[in-house]
């Protein structure tokens, strides 16, 4: 579940810098792919929730930050 949130989560950061040209929610959504990949390799952890919900975060602000520019 989690590898494939995170292949989601890139393809459409992706698209969302195509679309609207801001590198901004891009970073912010690598940094948060970034932590939920590192909590695949963690193993079943206090860790391994506290990287995955600190990811999920941030790139549900990506997303926010590009829907801002459909506007």
């Amino acid at each position: 579940g989690l590898a494939l949130a995170i292949v989601v989560g890139a393809v459409a950061l992706g698209f969302g810098l195509v679309r609207h040209g801001k590198r901004g929610p891009l970073a912010i959504g690598a940094v948060g792919l970034a932590l939920m990949t590192l909590a695949l390799v963690t193993g079943h952890s206090p860790a391994e929730a506290a990287l995955t919900i600190a990811g999920v975060a941030l790139v549900a602000l990506a997303h926010w930050r590009n829907a801002k520019h459909l506007f």
